[in-house]
């Protein structure tokens, strides 16, 4: 496995209301990077961020969740970042923040 230095990783938080799609959109983002070998389902109780058989039963999050995955030989979740920008701005806009703070 490759190692990387710090500055060449980046986190990601997927943050959002109930049932608007973070977890089926974090499956679909591992599935596409080949962490997994099958996009996971919330129907299936597949979804590789839900593993507690409670969360699988109601077909909801419960618990806080961390995936990794590497994406064209890079962190995955530094490829990401253009992905949630618009989410982050409207987000920050909602709270009365400078979405952009070094501008």
């Amino acid at each position: 496995m490759k190692t990387y230095s710090a500055s060449e990783l980046r986190n990601v938080a997927v943050v959002g209301h109930n049932t608007v799609g973070k977890t089926t959109l974090v499956a679909a983002l591992l599935y596409s990077s080949g962490a997994t070998t099958r996009p996971g389902r919330i129907e299936e109780g597949t979804c590789p961020t839900d593993f507690d058989g409670e969360e699988i039963e109601r077909q909801i999050s419960i618990n806080l969740s961390v995936a990794h995955a590497i994406h064209r030989d890079v962190p995955f979740t530094k490829a990401m970042t253009a992905a949630v920008r618009h989410e982050v701005t409207e987000l920050a806009s909602w709270l009365g923040l400078d979405p952009d703070p070094a501008t």
